[in-house]
This record gives C-alpha cells, sequence and structure tokens, in this order.
C-alpha cells in the first residue's frame, strides 16, 4: 500500500508539473490554434518512439500504480511520460523560444528524473540505458520547435502530417480507454496476448489516422458517411478475422465512438484548413 502510494505521488507530481507548463503557455500565448496543432504532433513523435522502444521491443517498464492490470499500468505510464511530460514541456520551450543551454538543463532534468525512478524502483530497465534518454529527448525538443515555425508558416506536407499525428493521437488514446473500460481486445489466435494487442492496436490506429486524412472534407457531410462506413467495416473485418475481439453489448458504444473519431477528425480538419487559408493570405498580400 506503502509503495501504491509513493508511486500514485510521484507519477502525480510530474503531471502536476508539466501540466502547469502547458497550463502557461496555453495562457500567455495568443497562437493557441497553432500551439494545439504542434501540441498533438508533438505527442504522435513520442508515440511513435514509445510504440517501437517499449511495444515492440520492450525497453523498460513503468510501474505508476494506478492500474491493476500490471500490463495496462505499464502503457499507462508510458501515456503519462510520452502524452504529457516530454510534449507538454517540449511545447512550453518552443512556445517561449527557450535557449539551448536552458533546454540542455531541462535535458538533464529529465534523466535525472528517470535515475530517480529508477533508485525509487518505479521504473525499471529491461535493455534502455538513461544515457539513450539524454540523446533522445533534445532530438523530440528540436523536432517541435521546427514543426512549430512550419505549422505557422502553413507548410503544405506539415500540415497535412500534422493532420495525422492529431487523429492518430486521438485514436490512440480512445482505444487505450476502451480497452482498459474492458470494451474490446486485440490479438492473434485463441489466445490474445497483451503484447499482441499493443502491437496490433497501434497499427489499427494508423491505418484509420492515413484514411481519414485523405478522407474527411470540413462540411462535407457525404466525407464523413464514407470515413463512417470505413471505420464500420474496418472494425467488422478484423472482427471476423478474429484480430479483435468485442461483445454484443458494446456494439452501441462502439458505434458511437467511430461518429466521435470522424466528427473529431472533421474539426481536426478544419483547424488545419484554416491554417492553410492563413498561408495563402499572407502570399496573396505579399
Amino acid at each position: 500500500m506503502i509503495n501504491k502510494k509513493r508511486n500514485r505521488l510521484a507519477f502525480g507530481l510530474l503531471f502536476f508539473i508539466h501540466s502547469t507548463l502547458l497550463l502557461v503557455t496555453f495562457i500567455m500565448k495568443k497562437d493557441r490554434k497553432n500551439l494545439f496543432i504542434a501540441l498533438l504532433s508533438n505527442i504522435s513523435f513520442a508515440y511513435f518512439f514509445e510504440y517501437f522502444v517499449l511495444n515492440v521491443f520492450q525497453a523498460y517498464k513503468y510501474k505508476p500504480k494506478f492500474l491493476k492490470n500490471r500490463n495496462l499500468d505499464n502503457i499507462f505510464g508510458a501515456l503519462l511520460s510520452q502524452a504529457i511530460f516530454i510534449p507538454f514541456t517540449s511545447l512550453y520551450l518552443t512556445a517561449f523560444e527557450v535557449k539551448w543551454r536552458t533546454k540542455l538543463f531541462v535535458n538533464l532534468y529529465f534523466v535525472s528524473v528517470e535515475f530517480l525512478f529508477l533508485r525509487m524502483k518505479i521504473y525499471k530497465l529491461n535493455w534502455w540505458n538513461p544515457i539513450f534518454t539524454g540523446l533522445a529527448i533534445p532530438v523530440h525538443f528540436y523536432l517541435s520547435d521546427i514543426w512549430y515555425k512550419h505549422i505557422k508558416k502553413g507548410t503544405p506536407i506539415v500540415l497535412s502530417v500534422s493532420l495525422f499525428n492529431m487523429i492518430l493521437v486521438t485514436s490512440v488514446n480512445i482505444l487505450f480507454l476502451l480497452v482498459v473500460l474492458r470494451k474490446l481486445r486485440f490479438g492473434i489466435g485463441k489466445v490474445y496476448t497483451w503484447y499482441e494487442h499493443f502491437l496490433i492496436g497501434p497499427l489499427y490506429s494508423i491505418v484509420y489516422a492515413i484514411v481519414a486524412t485523405k478522407t474527411v472534407k470540413v462540411g462535407d457531410w457525404i466525407s464523413k458517411c464514407k470515413l463512417l462506413a470505413f471505420s464500420i467495416s474496418f472494425h467488422l473485418i478484423l472482427k471476423r478475422l478474429q484480430v479483435l475481439k468485442s461483445t454484443k453489448e458494446n456494439h452501441y458504444l462502439l458505434m458511437w465512438t467511430h461518429l466521435l473519431m470522424v466528427l473529431l477528425s472533421s474539426f481536426y480538419k478544419q483547424l488545419v484548413n484554416s491554417q492553410e487559408v492563413v498561408r495563402e493570405d499572407e502570399q496573396f498580400n505579399n
């Protein structure tokens, strides 16, 4: 019980610190639309990193002790790290144009936290090394800076990939929530392992994000209906192939989930389109 409270307190403290950074960023900076787009892209980049390092190669293990299932608790710890701690900080540093000397100090902070968590035994290494963390985080800081600049410029390829990132992150997060609520599960064969689930689940979200990015159009209900039809069909095909499990009792919830994803994808498309319009206006005025 003591260890559980200690672990939760440690992760909760980091959540408070980095959420405060995000709150300060959105309060102090007026470019909130572009910051929001950049934030979800920051999270997406971290998710891709975590997919290979944790989901595929199982480099380390988190023990936040928030969920009873150890596998889900491990992934929840990863979500806290890759969706909050690092991306929120990267966005803050980017928005306030913090110099690299300070960024390297922040990088040292993250490495120090990793060593502290290892000492507290709430984080376990398999083959990973904190040195790798010290090398990887500055790359994320740099990518955050470059991406935000191109979002503000309205660079077409960056906006398109940003739309994909936004849809992907939302899908991954919703799928994780549904899994925690025991509404669905991915796997192969008769016995679905958690390793299989966390290999297949993100791939499902990637396929959906690619199709949604190419399909959805602002104000066009036909494109929304096409995306909804694809989403439901994709779900049913995977279920027929026994790659996905969901009970009949969850049909209505999953239907609403598919609809929610379509509406959010359309909303994200509207945000990205508005930035493209700003770019076109600036070119016209020049």
